[in-house]
């Protein structure tokens, strides 16, 4: 019994040092050492386009912080009564994730989507109906989107101060 308990003890101890060796390692050699199943993992990484949100909203705030800049939290799993009761209420399918007012009162928009990400139905209908009011829209995949954004926009950010 105490034979097989160390035995134990040193194949968890191994396990450990290497999955710390791993965890060192760059992103591209885990996707080499694990392969399609990294690949298939990081595809189904369902917190991938929050973390571009997240990254874009905190350089907005930073960059250009007389700006207003909020989320439209349409998206996510509902029960039916609460998906029911929200389209009672006014949400409409297709909004853009985040909204920013700008000076003047100005509105632009911009959907979030990661490097493979493509809008869906409802939102590509929703971009028409901004484009028919002439509402600026951006789709963002990284800060790099946003900044390019912003200088068509004509919003000023910090960055562009310097």
């Amino acid at each position: 019994m105490a034979f097989r308990k160390a035995r134990s003890a040193a194949a968890d101890k191994a396990r450990d040092a290497s999955a710390i060796d791993r965890a060192r390692r760059p992103i591209n050699a885990q996707a080499t050492l694990l392969g399609s199943d990294f690949q298939a993992a990081r595809a189904r990484d369902g917190n991938a386009e929050a973390r571009i949100q997240a990254s874009i909203v905190q350089w907005a705030l930073i960059s250009a912080p007389d700006l207003l800049v909020f989320a439209v939290p349409n998206g996510g799993l509902r029960s039916e009564s609460e998906a029911a009761r929200m389209k009672w209420t006014g949400t409409l399918a297709g909004v853009p994730d985040l909204a920013i007012i700008g000076p003047g009162g100005r509105a632009f928009f911009v959907e979030i989507k990661t490097p493979g990400g493509r809008l869906s139905d409802a939102q590509q209908t929703f971009v028409e109906r901004l484009m028919v009011l002439g509402a600026p829209f951006a789709i963002a995949r990284s800060i790099d989107d946003v900044r390019r954004a912003f200088a068509i926009w004509g919003i000023e950010t910090r960055e562009a101060r310097r």
